[in-house]
């Protein structure tokens, strides 16, 4: 069978339904940027330990911290206005501006506070976050645009030039010796390959700006800046508290398990990527019914790799853990197992956040992610001292499922936030049958080494497909579709 070239596949990707052209390009780019990754991490993790890694993880805890006090929530404010239409080289105008304030005062804190970023300083890495935040300001401002415009398979090349880039220069800079100082280099020349790329391809341009312009952007920005605060600190929480009880041994252990965890979410995130800027347009124009319909089946579709790589990622924590990344990291087993589940319930709370923005509810997802803050400091304080790393997995697990119920509640009125039934009842059986075969050939064959763990995933995985296509028709006949569309394969 002739495989269709680049040059032949391209024009006919683009005459898929944009909606799905969209997420096949996300979820293609994140995948190549998780296999990267995937594989970059494990190098790292065997050539720094879990001491280095740990380190590391602790400055992307401070660099998260700055960019979200630099960002202010004005990237999601512009990306809401231009995707609703109307002046959008204005609010791209204006929000260079506001962004450009607010980078100049944060820097000018950290110029201050020197002396208490004494860990930062002796291991060289002060300076590098002050350039972390400014590199990562202007790719944000950039891509942001470019998404907001609806250019979302655009966005998602500037994210891979973004993540090639670092992990290139974080490889290089490893390998020369450089250590966590390395690690966040990288980091820097990530953010200045993808602004390179979205900007080369960018379609808002600057325009005369007004202070209705920036009284509009601030409206939503105060309260998108304070429900991004709250899914900042839940998502770094944890890594600052393990830090603190802990060692950045612990942080380094733990910090791999939930990497490791989150490709549960791929395919999540590439349809919230996709979803985003058409339901903003749906909701304005009060299609109502086409929303539903399309939250309805992309939580379908998230399910299906979501739903197996759990169940897999229990069945077999340890080998993966202890094989892939080395036996310190094996005693994250424990860990792996309790976050894993968590990750199910972070694909519904994070659709149901991005449902409350894309009908400009802001307040509403500000409430949500402001609560599961709290919520995981408090579980995390309780929890750590108790049971080490557990408690902190035990605490996100918590978290994860009371938001995504709460997300749910908040949107019962409008738009009921649950999958596909029939389809997920398929995914469940399915995953089931998986297991018992990964079961199974777990006590036949032993895995004692990465190449038999590498088939048992494999086998498991195409079990898996094979079942799921086969008692569910739309399912092959969706996958036909679009394979066909794009020339993959003969109509």
């Amino acid at each position: 069978m002739r495989i269709p070239a680049l040059k032949e596949i391209i024009p006919r990707i683009l005459c898929i339904d944009k909606l799905q052209r969209q997420t096949i390009i996300s979820l293609t780019s994140l995948l190549i940027l998780t296999l990267t990754g995937f594989i970059s991490t494990i190098y790292f993790a065997h050539v720094l330990g879990a001491e280095g890694l740990g380190g590391y993880k602790i400055f992307l805890a401070y660099l998260a911290v700055f960019s979200l006090l630099s960002e202010g929530g004005i990237s999601a404010a512009m990306i809401k206005r231009i995707s609703e239409g109307g002046d959008s080289g204005s609010y791209y105008s204006a929000s260079l501006f506001l962004r450009a304030v607010l980078i100049a005062g944060v820097i000018s804190g950290i110029i201050i506070a020197k002396p208490a970023f004494i860990d930062l300083t002796e291991s060289g890495l002060y300076y590098l976050l002050i350039l972390a935040v400014i590199s990562g300001g202007i790719y944000n401002l950039i891509i942001s645009a470019n998404y907001g415009a609806g250019m979302v398979g655009m966005s998602q090349i500037s994210a891979l030039g973004n993540e090639t880039g670092r992990i290139t220069s974080q490889v290089l800079t490893v390998f020369f010796g450089f250590g966590s100082a390395g690690l966040a280099a990288g980091h820097i020349a990530g953010f200045i390959t993808g602004a390179a790329i979205a900007f080369r391809y960018r379609t808002v341009r600057l325009a005369r700006f007004g202070m209705e312009h920036i009284r509009s952007i601030y409206t939503y920005a105060k309260w998108s800046f304070l429900s991004c605060a709250g899914t900042t600190i839940t998502a770094y929480a944890d890594t600052i508290l393990v830090g603190y009880f802990l060692t950045n041994y612990e942080v380094g252990i733990y910090g791999i398990a939930l990497q490791f965890s989150a490709i549960a979410t791929l395919a999540a995130a590439a349809m919230i990527n996709a979803l985003f800027p058409q339901l903003s347009l749906w909701h304005k124009e009060g299609e109502y019914s086409m929303i539903e319909n399309a939250v309805k089946k992309s939580l379908a579709y998230a399910l299906i790799p979501a739903l197996p790589a759990v169940t897999g990622g229990i069945i077999l924590s340890d080998n993966i853990l202890y094989f892939l990344y080395g036996a310190d990291f094996a005693e994250g087993a424990a860990a792996l197992r309790i976050i894993l589940p968590a990750q199910i319930f972070s694909i519904f709370l994070l659709t149901g956040i991005m449902c409350l923005n894309a009908f400009n509810r802001p307040k509403e997802s500000f409430r949500v992610t402001i609560s599961a803050a709290a919520l995981n400091i408090c579980l995390n304080l309780l929890l750590i001292p108790l049971f080490g790393i557990n408690g902190s997995a035990l605490a996100f697990l918590a978290t994860m499922a009371l938001s995504a119920l709460y997300s749910a509640v908040l949107l019962r009125d409008t738009l009921p936030l649950k999958p596909d039934i029939p389809v997920v009842k398929d995914i469940i059986t399915s995953s089931a049958m998986m297991a018992v075969f990964i079961l199974a050939q777990r006590e036949v064959f032993a895995p004692d080494s990465w190449p038999v763990l590498f088939a048992i995933v494999i086998s498991g995985a195409l079990l898996y497909s094979g079942i799921l296509c086969t008692k569910n028709r739309m399912i092959k006949e969706d996958i036909q579709e679009v394979l066909k569309k794009s020339g993959m394969i003969k109509s």
